[in-house]
């Protein structure tokens, strides 16, 4: 179990915390599927010693596709507030991206069923996407070598565990989509996450996707081994001025950045390009009634023609 990961878990502990507004950094083993009396199993119960027993400060329900009721949740808190004694506890419902309304609709009605219990007590609470879950780990991962065997390989293999079984589907963008572009972020977001997995050289480290201040994204090697990268990115500073909220993004302090950009302004790649603040910005297109696999070979295939600009065969290439 990934959990069973000193970096992961703490990592993991620490973000749950923030989330459901509980300290749980006392927090030291996780549990799998512990069957209660009533039969009521969750799938992850976070311990921690207080007072010679080991008590679940923090119970995880994971979701792909199979259904999610109060009674199961209402169930757990149940249980977790009878074993808790005086510490604070914390539920988190684990969902795909795509269930996380409903998810949170389900949580509400199971906290008012056992709070009509007469429950006096508060529990944090957080429903948490798959996606959110796992890039919490990809930046813990990148903290350590990467290798086949290192704990990102498992993570990666995790992750793509993950999109088949909560249908990874990404719907089919419209005009008015792409002006009101902040109601399909999310959508986006995840359109840069498997562009860019599919874009990593298997080589090389698959770099953590992220917000990065003046955007969200994810970098990927140029050339692996070099000190040498581009993003692709949701930039909303250009969304409007663009046409597009989705960029190819050459940062001027990038190993080999003036040949990059020499190269890229003399081809036809280059024509829409933007020089802001020194870096190099290139535009994609979202294509409309596009889905699936299918808007992200799309989107793919862009990003390759600008990087095959940028990585023609030259002699100023060590």
């Amino acid at each position: 179990m990934l959990l069973d990961d000193p970096l992961l878990r703490q990592a993991m502990v620490e973000y749950l915390g923030r989330r459901t507004q509980v300290d749980l950094t006392g927090v030291e083993w996780f549990v799998p599927e512990v069957v209660h009396l009533d039969r009521a199993r969750p799938d992850l119960e976070g311990m921690q010693v207080v007072e010679g027993e080991a008590v679940p400060r923090v119970v995880v329900e994971m979701k792909f596709g199979a259904g999610l009721g109060t009674e199961q949740i209402v169930a757990y808190l149940r249980n977790q507030d009878a074993r808790l004694g005086s510490s604070p506890g914390a539920i988190v419902l684990l969902v795909p991206r795509q269930r996380r309304a409903e998810a949170e609709r389900v949580l509400a009605a199971s906290l008012d069923l056992w709070k009509g219990g007469l429950v006096d007590r508060d529990v944090g609470h957080a429903v948490v996407t798959w996606d959110e879950w796992l890039d919490v780990w990809d930046d813990a991962a990148a903290t350590v070598p990467w290798g086949p065997q290192s704990i990102a390989a498992d993570v990666a293999q995790l992750r793509a565990m993950c999109a088949s079984l909560s249908g990874n589907f990404i719907a089919p963008f419209s005009g008015p989509d792409l002006v009101g572009w902040r109601e399909r972020e999310g959508d986006l977001q995840q359109l840069v996450r498997e562009v860019t997995r599919g874009l990593t050289d298997p080589s090389s480290r698959l770099l953590p996707a992220r917000d990065m201040g003046a955007f969200w994204g994810r970098y990927v090697y140029v050339w692996p081994g070099r000190d040498s990268y581009y993003a692709v990115a949701v930039v909303p500073r250009l969304a409007a001025v663009g046409g597009t909220p989705l960029w190819v993004l050459f940062h001027q302090q990038t190993d080999l950045f003036h040949l990059i950009r020499a190269r890229i302004l003399s081809s036809v790649a280059g024509s829409n390009a933007r020089q802001d603040d020194g870096s190099l910005w290139l535009p994609l297109t979202v294509p409309e009634g596009v889905a699936g696999v299918e808007l992200i070979e799309s989107v793919t295939a862009q990003v390759r023609e600008i990087v095959a600009v940028a990585t023609q065969p030259d002699d100023d290439v060590g």
